[in-house]
């Protein structure tokens, strides 16, 4: 943990992300939780999470430095296996049911797939562990206003779901969204 936060406050340090700002850490717990599992394929199984978002992170004063979506996931029948997270695009906390197929235009979830992506390699042989997926491009959209927070969908990569080898579980207790954020400066303009 001290090599990611010296790693951090290095980044900052080097990319100017915090200049004469209020740094700021939040760690925020999963408000809803869902699980999906494709009916024709149990090892297809996707986590759907949410967090309420504080007033403060949506001030123009406050800039995402920094996001992780913390998980416990496992990966079984392979030696190693790809998870990763997308922002999710569907209203699904709203009263609907929420199963594989519904409420959304595609089975499984939908999702904003591509530049948002965020993927973590994690082998077997490790058993279950601890993951920290980073997410900070996904967090900066949604204190944008570019995307609206509908929650992350983290699920196996389709490669080694179309292998039929690997299956992957998150484990749906104590999943934790982490951020840090600066605050006093004006938010920077990603390219």
């Amino acid at each position: 943990m001290k090599t990611v936060s010296i790693a951090l406050i290095a980044l900052t340090l080097v990319t100017g992300l915090v200049n004469d700002s209020a740094a700021a850490k939040l760690s925020l717990t999963a408000q809803t939780r869902q699980v999906l599992v494709d009916p024709e394929n149990a090892k297809d199984r996707r986590t759907l999470v949410f967090f309420e978002l504080p007033d403060e992170l949506m001030s123009p004063e406050a800039f995402i430095d920094f996001a992780t979506l913390n998980v416990r996931a496992s990966i079984d029948g392979a030696a190693a296996g790809t998870i990763e997270a997308y922002p999710v695009t569907s209203d699904w906390r709203s009263g609907v049911d929420v199963a594989w197929d519904a409420p959304w235009s595609m089975p499984g979830g939908d999702y904003a797939a591509g530049d948002r992506t965020s993927r973590y390699a994690l082998k077997s042989a490790s058993g279950s562990r601890d993951l920290s997926i980073d997410v900070t491009d996904i967090v900066r959209d949604w204190t944008s206003g570019t995307l609206e927070n509908r929650g992350i969908i983290v699920k196996l990569s389709d490669g080694d779901l179309d292998a039929q080898r690997v299956e992957c579980d998150v484990s749906q207790v104590d999943v934790r969204l982490e951020i840090l954020y600066s605050v006093g400066q004006e938010k920077m303009q990603r390219e």
